[in-house]
């Protein structure tokens, strides 16, 4: 926690001559955060190789119809151009289907907290601006429109959702989007619908990732278990300076997740984690084995809304057809046609296997 404290505080800021637009900075960061995302699905849904042949097309058919990669032209700001390095490495790890080691690991814990710092830096709600873009949350660094900020109102949630679609994929994108969203429907399982339709962006998987509940994201989190269980073993005396400790982590961690936390947001958040923590420490030895892992998923918060069923293939098309996934579904399949080792003694390799990693 003092690692992401530390970033928080003192990400660097310097702002080169030829820096690129900030929008464009902004979205560069948004679609990689979304084709890191789909590469987790990609990785996780246990595609046959058929399907994983099918959507590669389609994300291949999503760029010639007009969706884009974002491409700045121009520097990057230190920080946010040491974010888009992580994340593509991060990618170029995932998109490989390699375990993401713990240096990488701790690097994308330290890009997400200057990311989260940068976009709290600069947001700040402008009426003005042309709707479906950045420009209506996000402002140039130095902008006059950040002193005093203009928070954004409640009836802008539904436009920002959509800009961010629109920053992943670009506004040509949107229609194609919709149309070949039919087509990802049809090659799915139902199986694998529902697991897509609770899926929130994700850029690390967990480790050791067996059975989950979501893809990409476990149900229960080691970190959480542990704090449980300090939590349980603290006197009455230590309790105090290490609910102050806990509260703030879960504090920072939230604001990972979401630059604009408000003060209200953090004083809910407080008052939610603390419940938990009295409600274990209350609990007996026996109670609390059998409850701990509800306990965790209380720690986490709610889950992510799902969309409306109008919605559900929309947004599994979204997070697989990502520009730039097809690249993805190639080392995918690569993997799926790379002859098995043969097993000691000399047998035969088994045949290709028809199914995910």
């Amino acid at each position: 926690m003092k690692t992401l404290l530390a970033f928080l505080l003192a990400a660097p800021v310097a702002i080169a001559a030829d820096t690129a637009a900030w929008e464009d900075q902004l979205r560069e960061m948004g679609h990689l955060l979304y084709l890191t995302s789909g590469a987790n699905v990609i990785n996780g849904l246990n595609l046959s190789r058929d399907q994983a042949a099918q959507l590669r097309d389609l994300a291949r058919e999503l760029e010639g119809s007009g969706a884009s990669v974002p491409e700045a032209e121009g520097a990057f700001r230190e920080d946010v151009g040491r974010v888009r390095d992580t994340y593509r490495d991060l990618y170029q790890a995932l998109s490989n289907g390699e375990e993401v080691s713990d240096a990488l690991r701790a690097r994308v814990v330290s890009a997400r907290a200057m990311e989260s710092a940068a976009i709290a830096e600069t947001l700040s709600w402008d009426p003005d601006a042309q709707r479906g873009t950045c420009a209506r949350c996000h402002q140039e660094p130095g902008s006059p429109l950040l002193s005093p900020r203009t928070p954004v109102p409640a009836l802008a949630k539904q436009e920002q959702g959509l800009a961010h679609i629109t920053g992943g994929v670009g506004t040509r994108g949107l229609l194609p989007l919709a149309r070949l969203s039919k087509k990802v429907d049809r090659i799915l399982t139902d199986a694998q619908k529902a697991v897509l339709s609770e899926f929130p962006c994700c850029l690390v998987p967990p480790k050791g990732m067996s059975d989950p509940v979501r893809v990409g994201q476990a149900d229960v989190s080691d970190q959480a278990l542990e704090a449980l269980e300090k939590a349980r073993a603290a006197s009455a005396e230590e309790w105090p300076s290490l609910e102050r400790r806990l509260l703030a982590g879960a504090e920072r961690i939230e604001f990972l997740k979401r630059p604009d936390l408000s003060e209200a947001d953090k004083a809910a958040l407080r008052e939610r984690v603390g419940a938990v923590y009295e409600k274990a420490r209350t609990m007996s030895a026996i109670d609390f084995e059998l409850s701990k892992a509800d306990l965790a998923r209380e720690l986490k918060g709610p889950g992510p809304q799902q969309a409306p069923d109008d919605k559900k293939a929309f947004m599994a098309a979204f997070f697989l057809l990502s520009p730039g996934s097809g690249d993805s579904y190639d080392r995918l399949i690569a993997r799926m046609d790379r002859p098995a080792e043969a097993p000691k003694g000399g047998a035969s390799p088994s045949a290709p296997a028809d199914g995910g990693t």
